[in-house]
């Protein structure tokens, strides 16, 4: 009786034939209250990384217990509790980039933030805006 591993060492592969790397997905938590700036949000990143949302800290512990992020993307206005719940509940080594509504952000630019935080690979704070409208 033969396994999957002994047909595949068999198989005939074409050694010209160019591998194709699938790229890994990152998961981006998105944390605000305001449905419109979650929606522009996750339009700017969901062809890059899965999306999860919460509207607050305590959404958050609930979904870290199926989800692993590799970063979290936190609207500055965050209310104190919740940044202490989040200060405490959040694992080690994911990133926290945080977004002031009063600052305008490119799409391409916060694509390359969340590129960056997930690369650092520990816990850092980064800052940033993005307005209702996300800056082309």
């Amino acid at each position: 009786m033969f396994g999957l591993a002994d047909r595949l060492a068999k198989a005939e592969v074409d050694p010209t034939a160019s591998v194709v790397e699938l790229p890994s997905r990152t998961t981006v938590m998105l944390i605000d209250h305001d449905p419109m700036m979650l929606q522009i949000a996750r339009r700017a990143l969901e062809d890059v990384a899965h999306i999860v949302i919460a509207a607050n800290a305590r959404e958050v512990l609930i979904e870290l217990r199926t989800v692993r992020p590799s970063v979290l993307l936190v609207d500055c206005d965050l209310r104190p509790g919740d940044a202490e719940l989040l200060a405490w509940g959040v694992p080690e080594g994911v990133p926290v980039i945080t977004i002031d509504p009063a600052e305008p952000i490119a799409v391409e630019q916060l694509r390359d933030r969340v590129k960056r935080a997930v690369s650092v690979g520990q816990r850092v704070w980064m800052t940033g805006g993005l307005r209702k409208r996300v800056a082309a």
